[in-house]
């Protein structure tokens, strides 16, 4: 994009070499369709430049300067169009075409309030009356205007039956939390699109009913929705649906493919961010880094026009994940085993400095949830208690009240919600009663995230206690993702077995500084074993499950046993087995 542009403008700076036929005139409608005509043959950079020349001869053309805005707006510089639209405002303030467009690429901008201005001027335009309604409908909802998105549709709508407007309806609806009218709305787009084979339409709808089941809990009837919507067209959103309800399930290595798929399509963010958020979850901090920076490296934002999200919203997506991530690599460094001064006193000033970047990107994780919950104040409740839960998080009587409201309403809607509310209070409260009363509530079918969090948070709430429930539950929490343990400062209980010429007693004692709980002996809750077989100068290792089958392995040549061959074994198995592996 920028290459094309720098094209563009320079094109704009050399001399033009525009000769007309003997005689011919070169008027302002010359220029116009000379510049649609190279348009067609896609000269993007000739028809610039003729009409950047016949702008400087007829400066009161509004034609001109609008082609100008329209072709920047086809290549997507939407900051160049809106310059161009504006200087053909400024010559024909009241045209249809013009106001569509200022409103169309400030819409593209972000700018949904002025977007908003120009389109209710053209509601009474009979011929962008529909346009004007489609746009303005989706632009009401995306500011939480909802009752004004729905009184235009539904007055529409019994004028004449149109799916586009029963697709907006839905989703206005779904955002009301009326699921019956939402659901009813979307079915009716639905039939209509296949009744004109309109299959890229249904395919959008059927993404849509989608997220409406999923936000009511209803995950079976959500992936069969995305079964249909990807039947219907292979779209981005249908797999990054499938995606989110597999990894919410704990189907790790199914979320993963669904969201390579959708990366493949994908010409947003979005797909990259669920993927970075996969890894972070899974313990491959590394890789979650290097995807959640390429997005927070993104400047164009254009696509979220599309989608039901703002800069906000966007910023806790991407700041929350970092926040998480530079946790996760600051727990690493704390178990990490040094290899002397030097290494040791990296180790201490990267710990410290992935704390700091934590902080930071969680201080403008929650001034980010502030504005969220600002901006759905008295527009959509739940979400805007909700994003204020979110910046509030360790502040207990702040936290609690928003968090009860939240409840409060949800449970009106569905009985589904209880444990997930069960969970919140009981995180932030540190009510091991209420906490074990949710994990006994999830589903484990389809709410094995939620179920790992609550495990968390039990057997942080039983630190100290080295008793067999807490390492059940830390074994139930490693066979559900392997990767979360070490990023939350949690340790797998291991029984040791070490052969040939290793000492025992020093990988015992390198492999609990890394972390792990060390037993010589099953029972008690030690269910997986680790074999060590070490000799004069290489070692291999093997992690077994309660059922003896090998999860892990690993091998390494040192020279005789020593400080580096105990160091480099154990942080071996510490570097494979508090990953997950897909």
């Amino acid at each position: 994009m920028k290459f094309h542009l720098s094209i563009l403008l320079l094109i704009v700076l050399l001399p033009l070499p525009l000769f007309s036929q003997e005689g011919e005139s070169r008027d302002e409608e010359w220029y116009y369709y000379e510049a649609q005509e190279a348009i067609d043959k896609e000269n993007f950079e000739y028809a610039l430049s003729l009409l950047n020349e016949g702008r400087a001869l007829f400066p009161d053309s509004f034609r001109l300067a609008e082609k100008i805005g329209s072709l920047y707006y086809d290549k997507e510089l939407y900051s160049l169009a809106l310059e161009a639209y504006r200087a053909a405002e400024d010559i024909e303030p009241d045209r249809g075409s013009i106001i569509y467009n200022m409103g169309s690429t400030l819409a593209r901008l972000n700018e949904n309030n002025q977007a908003i201005g120009y389109y209710e001027r053209l509601i009474d335009v009979e011929s962008y009356h529909r346009r004007a309604v489609d746009d303005l409908s989706w632009l009401y909802y995306k500011v939480h205007r909802l009752q004004e998105s729905e009184e235009l549709l539904l007055d529409e709508m019994e004028k004449s039956f149109h799916r586009n407007y029963a697709i907006t309806l839905g989703t206005v609806y779904s955002d009301m939390y009326d699921y019956e009218k939402s659901k009813e709305y979307y079915l009716m787009s639905i039939e209509d699109a296949r009744k004109d084979n309109a299959r890229y339409f249904a395919s959008v709808a059927l993404y849509n009913l989608s997220l409406l089941e999923y936000s009511f809990y209803n995950y079976e009837q959500s992936l069969e929705y995305t079964v249909e919507s990807l039947d219907a067209r292979d779209r981005a959103s249908g797999h990054l649906a499938r995606g989110e309800i597999l990894q919410l399930a704990g189907r790790y290595s199914e979320a993963e493919e669904e969201y390579l798929k959708a990366e493949s399509l994908d010409d947003t963010p979005l797909s990259r961010i669920s993927l970075g958020v996969l890894y972070q979850k899974t313990g491959h901090l590394d890789k979650a880094l290097a995807y959640i920076n390429d997005v927070y490296n993104r400047r164009d934002m254009s696509w979220m026009y599309f989608f039901g999200t703002d800069k906000n919203q966007y910023a806790m997506d991407i700041h929350g994940p970092l926040r998480d991530i530079y946790r996760g690599k600051a727990e690493y460094e704390k178990k990490r085993l040094t290899s002397g001064f030097t290494d040791s006193l990296l180790r201490i000033y990267d710990r410290i400095r992935y704390r700091v970047l934590s902080f930071y990107h969680d201080q403008i994780f929650r001034k980010a949830a502030r504005t969220v919950g600002d901006n759905n104040a008295g527009k959509s409740d739940l979400n805007s208690w909700w994003a204020y839960s979110r910046a509030a998080m360790g502040n207990r009587p702040a936290f609690m009240k928003y968090i009860e409201l939240c409840e409060a309403f949800e449970l009106e809607l569905t009985e589904k919600a209880a444990p997930w509310y069960m969970l919140e209070k009981g995180r932030e409260a540190d009510d091991y009663a209420l906490l074990e009363q949710a994990v006994s509530l999830f589903r484990p079918r389809w709410e094995a995230e939620p179920i790992i969090e609550t495990l968390h948070h039990l057997i942080r709430l039983e630190k100290g206690s080295r008793s067999e429930v807490r390492r059940n539950r830390l074994n139930r929490l490693y066979e559900l993702n392997s990767g979360y343990l070490m990023q939350h400062g949690l340790e797998l209980p291991v029984v040791l077995e070490v052969s040939g010429k290793a000492s025992e007693r020093s990988v015992k004692r390198y492999l609990e500084k890394t972390g792990f709980e060390v037993a010589l002996k099953s029972g008690g809750g030690f269910s997986f074993k680790l074999i060590v077989q070490g000799d004069e100068s290489d070692w291999s290792w093997y992690l077994l499950d309660p059922l003896g089958e090998i999860l892990y392995e690993g091998k390494g040549e040192d020279n005789s046993p020593g400080r580096a061959y105990y160091r480099n074994l154990a942080m071996s198995v510490f570097n494979a087995v508090y990953l997950y592996r897909f």
